[in-house]
């Protein structure tokens, strides 16, 4: 079987930056792995896009405050659907949904 590929994006530039990645700890934990490839591409406060060091799930947060998109490797997402990520490790390659 073939797994459709998806993007999950959070974080991001608006006043409910922490509340998205919260957010996306619940979706990325409700998607059904076997049917589905996921990836998570965090957006920062200042707007970068990133592929996370960590999953949203791992993020931790100071006692009393909701986490934030830490550090990761630069993204662009092109027309067609291709991620491309700076580094030597190479690109994560083609998304079919972006959610």
């Amino acid at each position: 079987m073939i797994k459709l590929r998806i993007a999950v994006l959070y974080g991001g530039t608006s006043a409910e930056h922490e509340v998205s990645v919260v957010s996306a700890r619940s979706v990325l934990a409700a998607v059904d792995q076997d049917k589905y490839d996921v990836l998570p591409i965090a957006i920062t406060k200042s707007g970068e896009w990133l592929l996370p060091a960590r999953a949203p799930g791992e993020l931790r947060a100071a006692e009393g405050a909701l986490p934030e998109v830490g550090d990761g490797r630069a993204v662009v997402l092109r027309e067609g659907g291709e991620v491309l990520a700076s580094g030597r490790e190479g690109s994560p390659g083609p998304v079919d949904l972006v959610f």
